[in-house]
């Protein structure tokens, strides 16, 4: 059995593109994009992309821009400030385009 960890996505930005900084001081772009199922916008996904290529130009994307993702699916865990631990799946993309 083969097991491969892929993703390409194709939609739009519902928050802008913001650049930070990892605690490495590695420079990231994280947005947040929507998808349609058979193009039903009451079918939506929405998905959380962290990006470590190419930050400061996948930062200048603003809301309601369309996108094209491509990358691997990631699940990390973190605590929040009251002690509860939760679980996050991101989108660790490899390469962002903008739809034209």
């Amino acid at each position: 059995m083969i097991s491969q960890n892929e993703v390409h996505l194709a939609g739009w930005l519902v928050t802008d593109a913001v650049v930070g900084y990892t605690k490495d001081n590695r420079e990231v772009a994280i947005f947040t994009m929507v998808t349609y199922r058979d193009n039903d916008r009451e079918k939506r996904e929405y998905h959380r992309v962290v990006s470590l290529r190419n930050a400061s130009e996948i930062g200048i994307l603003k809301s309601g821009e369309g996108v094209h993702v491509w990358g691997t699916l990631h699940t990390r865990t973190y605590t929040t400030k009251d002690g509860i631990e939760k679980a996050v799946t991101e989108i660790v993309a490899h390469n962002v385009t903008m739809e034209m």
